[in-house]
């Protein structure tokens, strides 16, 4: 079953501290201060949202790809943005298939059977992630964020459009790339304009970096997004740079 990713600003009630996924997951949690929760509670989230708690397998799976994620950020990064990860299975946003959510605070990731988990789940973290790294930014970085582009369309038909096809959700064009749009995913809102940027930059996709020769306004949300991480704390270095 295809699963489709979405950051909405959403508005989760906290867990109180749960029981250990596993041992090694529990160390992770322990070692970057966040809260890293696996049980499921049904009263957790607004009606809009369920999710089922994962199979014991799935979590296990999950572990090298979460470990590698959050090395690839400083532990204060990682803290400053993250309260509470949940790993949970068959997440659905008003009774449709996701591979995530987030809210500036708190992270839910949808775990299966992926063919390719690394890609995958490194993919769907970074994705979520960046919410809450735009969420905390400064207000000028999120203002001139926003007012790069001008083709937004914030209904929700055309955010179900998106859900109800991955093809057309990734497909792009000439229209949406000259507004410094990647996708028509991109296009149903400025905090999923800006994932779409961070699956791109941490997935290494070499067409992210054409687009920046061809495309002036690709250029400049990419200098952007670069600063808002820099602005978060983060120090490694992004693909294209040497």
């Amino acid at each position: 079953m295809l699963r489709f990713l979405i950051a909405l600003g959403l508005l989760i009630p906290s867990f109180g501290y749960a029981y250990e996924c596993n041992k090694e997951i529990d160390q992770l949690s322990k070692t970057y201060q966040i809260q890293i929760i696996c049980k499921e509670n049904k009263n957790s989230f607004y009606e809009s949202i369920s999710y089922k708690r994962s199979r014991q397998y799935l979590i296990d799976d999950v572990y090298p790809y979460l470990k590698k994620f959050l090395l690839g950020y400083d532990k204060s990064v990682v803290k400053n943005n993250i309260n509470e990860l949940v790993l949970a299975e068959n997440v659905k946003l008003k009774g449709k298939d996701v591979g995530g959510l987030s809210n500036g605070s708190k992270i839910i990731i949808c775990l299966d059977d992926y063919s390719n988990k690394e890609y995958t789940y490194l993919f769907i973290l970074n994705h979520e992630f960046s919410s809450n790294i735009l969420y905390n930014a400064s207000y000028e970085n999120r203002v001139a964020w926003r007012e790069v582009s001008t083709l937004y369309d914030n209904t929700y038909e055309y955010l179900v459009l998106n859900l109800n096809s991955f093809d057309f959700s990734r497909q792009t064009s000439e229209k949406l790339l000259n507004d410094g749009l990647l996708t028509n995913y991109s296009a149903t809102n400025k905090e999923n304009d800006f994932n779409v940027y961070a699956e791109k930059v941490f997935s290494g996709e070499k067409v992210l970096y054409r687009y920046k020769n061809q495309y002036p306004k690709v250029a400049k949300k990419l200098k952007l997004f670069k600063q808002i991480y820099r602005e978060a704390g983060y120090t490694g270095k992004f693909p294209d740079e040497t």
